[in-house]
């Protein structure tokens, strides 16, 4: 994830870094969602949140994975940070199934949530 900011004064302009989060056993979970232990790029607090079996469009048929900024209902009205995500789900049997999906948005205080409703169809077959 690289971010970058227009006077977010927290904000490192040009910041990158790079998340791993290992999830095991993922055809097993009954959550509805799972969320990561949270981390830090950019001097601003993320984490990721995957709906095993899909949230919104991709309800009951895909993964759901989004970026979400941990404090940003905190966050003063007109902040805003222009952020460059790269996700990418990998399946643990079968390299084929790996996928990686890219955006630019900006996240602000009243959009702190972004990513993807339909990352993969069958979420939980072969991860």
């Amino acid at each position: 994830m690289a971010a970058s900011s227009a006077g977010a004064g927290a904000l490192s302009l040009g910041a990158s870094g790079a998340y791993t989060w290992k999830v095991t056993s993922l055809s097993t979970q009954t959550e509805d969602v799972l969320s990561s232990p949270s981390f830090t790029v950019g001097g601003i607090e993320w984490r990721m949140d995957l709906h095993p079996k899909g949230d919104q469009t991709g309800a009951g048929s895909h993964l759901s994975l989004y970026l979400q900024m941990v404090d940003g209902a905190n966050k003063p009205w007109g902040w805003s940070c222009p952020v460059s995500v790269k996700l990418t789900v990998k399946s643990q049997t079968e390299a084929c199934h790996t996928v990686t999906r890219e955006y630019y948005r900006d996240y602000h205080r009243l959009s702190i949530s972004r990513g993807f409703p339909k990352v993969r169809n069958h979420p939980c077959s072969s991860l």
